[in-house]
């Protein structure tokens, strides 16, 4: 698989492949992606790189979009609205979610606190005691979420399976 530099972003098929240094250049005319090798990639994606080197979902500009990033993951929309509730420690996150592995658990937890929608209180004692909140970011994100969750309901006739959580008590 080809991967590539353009304009200081990642191009590449898939996005998750490691970086090699290949130097490229942007053929306007037709939107490819050329190689060092002479190789033309059109339908090359291209992404923007963390500080670890890793992609970044990119919002075009728009904050719906922008939004809609911070809460794309399997389990983000369910931790986010479990830590609604109240403050939590992984263990009682990783059983409210049966089906989440450890380390994607882990992995949402840290997109979520870098995102600044939860908080990570780490208590000096032995073994430490980690407990994750919502900042005032993630509070002020459930009203979002209980209005989606209100349209899912009446236009697409879905039930709730989960407690509703009163805005007025955030």
């Amino acid at each position: 698989m080809n991967v590539s530099i353009a304009n200081g972003l990642l191009a590449s098929s898939t996005c998750y492949s490691p970086l090699p240094a290949i130097f490229v250049y942007l053929r306007r005319a037709s939107r490819a992606i050329i190689t060092a090798d002479g190789e033309s990639n059109k339908y090359a994606q291209f992404c923007k790189l963390d500080f670890r080197g890793e992609p970044l979902k990119t919002h075009f500009g728009c904050p719906i979009k922008a939004t809609s990033n911070v809460l794309a993951g399997k389990w983000k929309v369910l931790i986010v609205w479990h830590l609604s509730f109240g403050s939590k420690r992984f263990a009682e996150i990783r059983d409210l979610l049966p089906g989440a592995t450890e380390k994607v658990l882990t992995d949402q937890l840290r997109q979520l606190e870098s995102d600044g929608i939860i908080s990570r209180h780490v208590t000096d004692s032995a073994p430490p005691r980690v407990d994750y909140a919502l900042s005032n970011a993630g509070k002020e994100l459930i009203t979002v979420m209980q209005a989606m969750a209100y349209w899912g309901i009446k236009h697409l006739g879905v039930p709730p399976n989960f407690p509703c959580v009163d805005a007025v008590a955030l």
